[in-house]
């Protein structure tokens, strides 16, 4: 899986791209303190996983999946915070977010979290792959059939 990590804490940048890169065969791709320049580089790269968090200067982490929601409907979202708001929590996940890691981080959690929004991925994959297959066989034209002169019918 290809991540994308967001947050405007550099220190919690390197934290998760460690846990990401030593406990999964997965890469970071990218990584942003500054939420506007995240918005363009998801846009432009591959990118499965983005972990964001809420609050930043000048663009909530809602306000970057909504944006991103737009343009990649496909990219899965975990938004991390110090929030506890239920409010604040429920308009996360209203924006898209799959999980809510709470800071100060916990690696047995994002390692757990992390885990699932994977297995969500390579569910949703199958299941596409699986639909596409099945819609591709019920868009099969029909073979003709023939119509043949059995005994006791006469053609001119």
């Amino acid at each position: 899986m290809k991540f994308y990590l967001v947050d405007d804490e550099q220190s919690i940048l390197y934290v998760l791209q460690n846990i990401i890169e030593q406990n999964f065969d997965d890469e970071v791709v990218g990584m942003s303190s500054d939420p506007q320049q995240a918005v363009n580089e998801i846009q432009l790269r591959d990118v499965d996983i983005v972990l964001v968090d809420l609050l930043m200067p000048e663009m909530s982490g809602i306000e970057l999946i909504q944006t991103i929601k737009n343009v990649k409907p496909q990219i899965r979202f975990i938004m991390i915070s110090k929030v506890q708001d239920g409010d604040m929590r429920a308009k996360a996940y209203q924006a898209g977010i799959e999980f809510f890691i709470s800071k100060p981080l916990n690696i047995i959690e994002i390692k757990s979290v992390i885990k699932k929004v994977e297995q969500n991925v390579q569910m949703a994959a199958q299941l596409s792959s699986i639909s596409a297959m099945v819609n591709k066989f019920n868009t099969q034209p029909d073979p003709p059939v023939a119509i043949r002169d059995g005994p006791g019918h006469n053609n001119p």
